[in-house]
């Protein structure tokens, strides 16, 4: 990630009873409970749930069938990128309905699963100019009604009560606030988490694995508490005095084994244990 201004989604605009569940103000939350990615089950929608989708307690059922119908188009329309799918913006309106008709210079939009196939995020890409573009994010699950989230990279805790994710914050040029905050997805409020950005979760499900802006790798207990240094980094990478580089979340290759970014440009398989 290339920080040089701060970005903050801008609120989505409402949607028609016909599309999309309808997003609820930001305190609402989520869900989970899907078949895993490669299979994928459309619990049958009808227009009497659909409508009940704008009640203020909406059938649990009425989640369930729009996540599995989210994921069905972003697989049948959408064009697979690792871990992701990529979608045009005819595919996104399928998803989002008038929050993505209605979005101006259109960049790209992508579906992701989170939390073992429980929950799915939807991200939207617009007026991208200079280091950055306009993001907006949401977050599906099959409990709860879907909400609008920060954007990427972010981890859905299991039990799915919890988001954690990037706050940066542009103090002054060159400076920056960065650390990981805690998204109660069941109350919508916020707490530090720690000191560190870029959050990934590790194969057990134990451990936030994240990175400083010296590039180095850590890991913080799922609960929370201190980083601790699972690696060193090299130092931060800049390219103008204002702005430096964000490092990017490590992954797992395997239960023992994390890839990691510690140059910008290549990865290197280390080992990992916990």
């Amino acid at each position: 990630m290339l920080c040089a201004l701060a970005c903050v989604p801008s609120a989505p605009s409402s949607s028609s009873a016909r599309g999309p569940i309808p997003l609820p103000a930001p305190s609402g939350s989520l869900g989970a409970g899907l078949a895993g990615p490669d299979t994928v089950t459309v619990p049958t929608t009808t227009s009497a749930s659909m409508a009940a989708s704008n009640s203020s307690s909406p059938p649990i059922a009425v989640f369930a069938a729009e996540l599995a119908r989210i994921l069905l188009i972003a697989k049948t329309e959408g064009k697979a990128r690792g871990s992701e799918w990529v979608l045009h913006q005819k595919a996104c309106t399928e998803v989002l309905g008038p929050r993505c008709a209605s979005v101006k210079q259109f960049e790209d939009a992508f579906v992701r699963l989170h939390a073992g196939g429980h929950a799915l995020s939807v991200v939207v890409s617009s007026q991208c100019f200079g280091d950055g573009c306009s993001i907006e994010a949401w977050l599906y699950t099959d409990i709860r009604a879907p909400r609008s989230v920060p954007e990427p990279p972010f981890v859905v805790v299991p039990g799915l009560s919890a988001l954690i994710f990037d706050r940066i914050k542009l103090v002054e040029p060159g400076k920056w606030d960065s650390r990981l905050a805690r998204l109660d997805l069941e109350t919508g409020a916020e707490t530090p988490f720690a000191d560190c950005v870029s959050p990934s979760l590790s194969p057990s499900e134990k451990w936030i694995a994240c990175r400083t802006i010296d590039w180095g790798v850590y890991r913080v207990p799922i609960a929370g508490g201190k980083p601790m240094l699972v690696r060193k980094g090299p130092g931060p990478i800049s390219w103008v005095p204002y702005a430096h580089f964000f490092p990017p979340p490590i992954s797992f290759p395997s239960p023992t084994t994390f890839s990691v970014n510690e140059d910008g440009a290549s990865e290197v398989v280390l080992p990992w244990s916990e």
